[in-house]
């Protein structure tokens, strides 16, 4: 199911139930069409790129803090889960 700027902070711990709520986000934003992709190789193209929505296609994408752009998904800093939020209000 999981295949924009926000400017980067410091990598914080974040808790299970705040990974657990926005995996459940992700879920319902890919359960109504959008195609979500988490470390996609596009995240390469830019540095700095936290994520992006695009509109057209119905495509949200998000980079990891610590992710490599391909498809692995890490440990989720705040920023990545600020990513998330951002993003999915663009939609």
């Amino acid at each position: 199911m999981f295949g924009g700027l926000v400017s980067p902070v410091l990598a914080a711990p974040v808790s299970q139930s705040d990974v657990q709520r926005h995996y459940d986000l992700i879920e319902t934003v890919a359960r109504n069409g959008t195609t979500v992709f988490i470390n996609h190789p596009h995240c390469s193209t830019e540095e700095g790129l936290s994520g992006f929505y695009l509109p057209g296609p119905n495509i949200l994408v998000i980079c990891q803090d610590n992710g490599n752009a391909d498809g692995e998904i890490v440990e989720w800093t705040a920023n990545d889960l600020d990513t998330i939020r951002h993003e999915t209000q663009h939609m």
